[in-house]
């Protein structure tokens, strides 16, 4: 597949509107990736303890992955395994309906919020204040195994509140321009497009991290 015709794919929003050239595509390059995610359940269900009551439906003409997504997206580090092995994981993820993809991106962008709120509790400058406001925090937040506990990490008052506390933390606050469902697509992004790395929004995230800033959003801002 050309890198031309792997964009027209991506950029229509219907694959039925494809002309049949792209259209066969398309085609092929789902039952390669359909073979690879088959191949991804068999060899490692076990490994990451996939309940039984969620198997797959490879058997279906759209969104195999659609049985057991509920699951996937509540266990981020299965599902970004398991997008690692598609050959066109773009593709893959095209063919997920965008509220599943909003699930999978809110837990991603929970355990972002997570790591970033435990790191200022490390630093100097964090007041008592302000870690006691973090601690009561992340103990309401849990361990993230639900929706509601990732909306938690996420409520922007929270943040806000703690910027007032302390300024001089290094916080950004989440743009409020952006859509929530944008928000969460970005954060699947870096596990679903190969050219990722390449982005400025990698290299500001992976800049953010090194230097320790801590934000609500890193990918957006």
């Amino acid at each position: 597949m050309t890198l031309q015709v792997f964009e027209t794919i991506l950029s229509v929003p219907d694959a039925g509107s494809l002309s049949s050239a792209h259209a066969n595509n398309f085609a092929s390059g789902s039952e390669a990736n359909w073979l690879a995610l088959e191949e991804w359940c068999r060899t490692y269900r076990r490994a990451f303890a996939i309940p039984a009551g969620v198997p797959p439906d490879f058997a279906a003409d759209a969104d195999p992955l659609s049985p057991m997504f509920d699951w996937l997206a509540m266990n981020p580090t299965a599902t970004r395994h398991l997008f690692a092995f598609p050959p066109y994981p773009e593709v893959a993820a095209k063919g997920v309906p965008l509220a599943r993809l909003c699930a999978w991106g809110c837990m991603e962008a929970a355990h972002e919020q997570y790591r970033a709120l435990a790191y200022l509790c490390q630093q100097v400058q964090c007041t008592a204040e302000a870690a006691n406001f973090i601690g009561h925090w992340l103990d309401e937040a849990g361990d993230i195994t639900e929706l509601q506990h990732a909306e938690i990490l996420g409520e922007p008052a929270r943040w806000e509140a703690l910027l007032g506390m302390h300024p001089d933390l290094g916080i950004r606050a989440r743009p409020t321009d952006v859509p929530e469902s944008h928000r969460y697509v970005v954060h699947v992004l870096p596990y679903v497009a190969r050219r990722w790395p390449a982005t400025q929004w990698e290299e500001r995230l992976m800049d953010s991290r090194r230097n320790g800033i801590a934000c609500s959003q890193p990918s957006v801002t």
